[in-house]
Formats: structure tokens, C-alpha cells, sequence
């Protein structure tokens, strides 16, 4: 998996949005609201995670809809994986999916150092 990817992926922002993408495909009003974004912050981050493949959208009417596609279910679950690797096989402390990208993030802080 290329370095830029999971850097994509990891980042905050992104990293929420394929948290609840997840679940399934999403209105992008909905996503904004939840995540408390501005369209411009939300936009952003979306078109990074578009052009690494991770999601797609479509529109239909005045709607936009996004959700993972195969490589970003693929991509986010390796790092679900990693993560919960990181922090032990059941996962303790790790309650929800910040902690994951926390665990991850200062995974990756530490290799940097070394």
C-alpha cells in the first residue's frame, strides 16, 4: 500500500469520513452535519480522498451521495487491522475509531524517530 495512501487515509479528517462511510453509502448534507464541517473543509478532504480512489459520489437531483469503494473498504480495513494489532489482539482501549487513528498515528510518529 503505497505511503501516500495511508497518508490520505489517515489523515483526521479523512479518516472520519471513511469511519461512516462505512456503514454504508451517505448523503454528503449528512456527512457535513455530523462531522460539523464547512463545505469548504468537507469539499476538500473529499477530493483527496477521491483522487486516491477511496471513495466515489454520485448525484442524483439536488443530491449527492459518496461511499468507499472496493480499494477503500480494502484500504480502511488493513488499517483497522493495523491498528488493532498496535494496540493488542482485543483491541483494549480502543473504544471507538479516534482511538484507532490515534493508535496509528503515533504508531507512525514513533517509527518516523527511530
Amino acid at each position: 500500500m503505497p505511503y501516500s495512501i495511508i497518508h490520505q487515509a489517515t489523515a483526521k479528517t479523512s479518516w472520519r469520513i471513511l469511519s461512516l462511510l462505512r456503514l454504508g453509502e451517505q448523503p454528503i448534507m449528512l456527512l457535513k452535519r455530523v462531522l460539523n464541517m464547512t463545505e469548504s473543509a468537507f469539499s476538500h478532504a473529499l477530493r483527496r480522498l477521491e483522487e486516491k480512489e477511496l471513495v466515489a459520489t454520485r448525484k442524483s437531483g439536488r443530491e449527492k451521495t459518496v461511499w468507499l469503494t472496493n480499494h477503500g473498504r480494502i484500504v480502511f480495513s488493513s488499517l483497522q487491522a493495523l491498528c488493532f494489532t498496535l494496540a493488542g489482539k482485543d483491541g483494549s482501549g480502543l473504544e471507538d475509531d479516534t482511538a484507532l487513528f490515534e493508535l496509528l498515528r503515533d504508531s507512525a510518529q514513533a517509527n518516523q524517530r527511530d
